[in-house]
């Protein structure tokens, strides 16, 4: 069972307390008890319990070791063989915020693991920031996308950052 439950972390779908319960019923043929769970963590230090953070199917799938070291031994030697400077070389990412979605579920996983995501779909209404720095240690200003329909007086006034924005 300790076994299956670090197996599960690791894959994205983390166990609760009671999918830990209803898998011991299964297993026993009788139903668990919050006492039972508590000491099964107890005789099973390797385990701990944590907030999952969500992490998209399809992110998930592209989180692969190797073909991340393949991208970076591609980058290096493309960085090499073009002689590219610092300066010339940025690196861009996007952080999508799902509005009214953010609650954390607390699941048993492996002690050793640090992170522990929650699977989700990635169906929901986003606000997406960019964000972009360059090798040389210099950054652009973020960018924030919100999803409107007509534009609204309000944004911009309040903008302590002068920040720009622009309507698509």
């Amino acid at each position: 069972m300790a076994k299956w439950i670090k197996v599960q972390g690791r894959r994205g779908v983390p166990m609760t307390y009671a999918s830990v319960a209803q898998a011991a019923a299964e297993i026993s043929g009788k139903s668990v008890g919050e006492v039972w769970l508590k000491r099964f963590l107890h005789r099973h230090p390797d385990l701990k319990m944590k907030k999952t953070a969500p992490l998209e199917s399809a992110r998930a799938k592209a989180l692969n070791p190797s073909v991340v070291d393949e991208f970076f031994d591609m980058l290096s030697n493309v960085i090499e063989e073009y002689d590219i400077l610092p300066g010339d070389i940025y690196n861009m990412d996007e952080k999508g915020i799902q509005l009214g979605i953010g609650a954390k579920v607390t699941a048993m996983i492996d002690r050793d693991q640090k992170i522990v995501y929650s699977i989700e779909d990635g169906n929901r209404e986003l606000v997406t920031v960019i964000e972009c720095i360059c090798a040389d240690g210099t950054i652009l200003h973020p960018c924030v996308i919100f999803q409107g329909l007509r534009w609204n007086a309000e944004w911009g006034r309040d903008n302590p950052c002068n920040a720009r924005f622009v309507l698509f």
